[in-house]
């Protein structure tokens, strides 16, 4: 039987910058527990993200060497973790898949979730219709005090035969506040206008509660002193994005 092995080269002048395959293969052979603890695709692709923010480091410093009037400052290093916080895991198609039962669409996550201290290897996407998109990866995002779950599928598009007719088929769109977007076209269609007026009362409720808070946390204290954003103003600042982003996708959609 053929083992195969990720060779681990010196790491001498002539080979300074760590390659990935190398750390995979460092990290296996050492048995690292948390390289360990991870599938080996989500493990991989940790380093690859590791690895893509080191390189575009080196890159954007030997562009600063050889151009360094187009930067404000020398480029920094890549800075570490927040030892209390979370960073992004891609699990792959490889070992996360798109399946259905009897009560619709869900993600099912490999075993390793469970041996993690998850409750449960799978999450539940309703009535969402996927029966058409092929499962590409699964991503965890900290978003503030939660994550995110993302899905990213591969959708064949068939872009259909249009007929463009020069200077003759002309839509103006202009952006605006209490009307969030109007639209006029020269084809004969009917115009659309958008109100903003609910996104309006939300940005303005929102900078209510921000300005009440920010005084009672900043009351008596210097700039440079403190903190300048509380959880609860997180909280509120993401559930406010939540909120604009849920009414522009409504707003589209009905239109």
């Amino acid at each position: 039987q053929k083992h195969h092995s990720t060779p681990i080269h010196i790491i001498d002048h002539d080979h300074r910058f760590v390659s990935m395959q190398h750390l995979d293969g460092f990290f296996k052979l050492r048995d690292q527990i948390d390289y360990r603890a991870l599938p080996a695709q989500a493990n991989q692709n940790v380093l690859h993200m590791l690895y893509r923010d080191w390189k575009s480091f080196f890159a954007a410093l030997a562009d600063y060497k050889a151009h360094p009037d187009k930067y404000e400052a020398i480029p920094h290093i890549p800075r570490y973790a927040d030892k209390d916080g979370y960073k992004p895991l891609i699990f792959t198609n490889q070992i996360c898949k798109l399946r259905k039962d009897k009560h619709g669409w869900y993600v099912k996550f490999p075993k390793a979730v469970l041996q993690a201290g998850c409750v449960r290897d799978r999450y539940d996407l309703g009535k969402m219709d996927l029966h058409e998109q092929k499962l590409k990866e699964v991503r965890l995002i900290p978003n503030g005090d939660t994550i995110k779950l993302e899905i990213v599928c591969e959708i064949e598009i068939k872009e259909p035969t249009i007929t463009i007719h020069e200077a003759t088929r002309v839509t103006g769109i202009d952006i605006g506040v209490d009307n969030l977007m109007a639209i006029a076209f020269t084809s004969g269609h009917h115009p659309v206008l958008i109100k903003g007026n609910e996104i309006k009362a939300v940005n303005q409720y929102y900078n209510k509660q921000i300005a009440h808070y920010r005084s009672l946390l900043r009351t008596g204290k210097k700039d440079s002193k403190g903190i300048h954003q509380t959880k609860r103003m997180k909280r509120i600042s993401e559930k406010r994005n939540r909120r604009v982003k849920d009414i522009l996708h409504k707003a589209i959609q009905e239109k």
